[in-house]
């Protein structure tokens, strides 16, 4: 594997997304449309970051069925290097089960990433060098404590920063006792509320939200808040960025093309501010698409849809 500026470490799944074509009706089956997609919060920011120029390689895990194969071919596309992978020999790959209302936003979701648990200490210290030559490491909260332990004490050991995407409410957890690793972390409202221990309903709620997170020693702090944008803070400002409008077609994979376009951006050298405003900009490309990652994603698109 040749050295890539950017690692990226966590889930890799099949998304099978469920859309409503009307008002939802509880309890009974409803009209709509199913769509079968490449997922997973580490894989999706590596397609996104490979279609933006970027060098990325990617840690993850999958199967040896069809579901695994599919994963991997479409992740191929984007040139984003796969040598890293794991295939586990008979094993299920993990899938994400979301269900979308008409406007395309998650009414709910279900993951099954036991498939992750192979992610262990030992295969991350495997690929130790890349550590040492890398820009910037991404993980994402599926892995194990263990092994995110190991990813932050590599990044430590080789003076990486480490960008960290909390996933959801449920694996926030693993993450708030290791702020203090974090250089960047990007949670939602939710997420950040778990992180903080306080409210995060609003943009005042937000702003102190990440402050906080500053406090436990993260360096770049971005909160996101979906149709109300992002609040951010740093060492030297902070600041809030509204979202870009646009026609939603699927909300999934907004946050992680996000997070991508923030890397991106800093990685290359842009300030803070700038970076964020790429991120949103990349989340409103993502959205319009029913692909979780948008196969016209690139930097072209990116600095097209950038009117902030």
């Amino acid at each position: 594997m040749d050295a890539p500026e950017v690692i990226v470490v966590g889930a890799a799944c099949v998304d099978i997304k469920g859309k409503a074509l009307g008002q939802m009706i509880d309890a009974t089956s409803n009209p709509g449309k199913i769509k079968l997609s490449a997922g997973g919060a580490a894989r999706n920011i590596a397609e996104n970051l490979a279609r933006l120029g970027v060098s990325a390689a990617l840690l993850t895990v999958v199967g040896s069925d069809p579901f695994g194969h599919a994963i991997l071919e479409r992740s191929k596309v984007s040139g984003l290097d796969l040598s890293g992978v794991l295939v586990v020999e008979g094993a299920r790959s993990a899938a994400y089960l979301a269900l979308l209302d008409q406007d395309g936003e998650m009414l709910l979701s279900i993951d099954d990433m036991g498939i992750a648990g192979a992610m262990t200490p030992e295969y991350i210290e495997s690929y130790r060098g890349l550590f040492r030559r890398a820009k910037m490491v991404v993980v994402d909260a599926n892995i194990s404590s263990r092994t995110m332990t190991t990813v932050f004490a590599l990044a430590r050991r080789y003076r990486v920063p480490v960008c960290v995407n909390p996933v959801s409410v449920a694996l926030a957890h693993k993450v708030k006792p290791r702020l203090k690793y974090c250089t960047i972390i990007t949670p939602n409202a939710a997420e950040a509320q778990v992180l903080t221990g306080q409210a995060v309903a609003n943009e005042q709620q937000a702003a102190r939200a990440a402050q906080r997170l500053l406090a436990a020693g993260v360096e770049i702090a971005i909160i996101t808040r979906g149709e109300e944008g992002l609040t951010y803070a740093h060492s030297d400002g902070a600041g809030n960025v509204p979202a870009v409008r646009c026609e939603v077609a699927d909300s999934t994979g907004a946050s992680d093309a996000l997070t991508a376009a923030v890397v991106y951006g800093l990685v290359n050298g842009f300030s803070v501010d700038e970076a964020v405003r790429l991120g949103v900009s990349a989340a409103s490309i993502a959205l319009m698409s029913t692909d979780t990652v948008n196969p016209d994603m690139s930097l072209e698109y990116l600095y097209e849809t950038l009117r902030i």
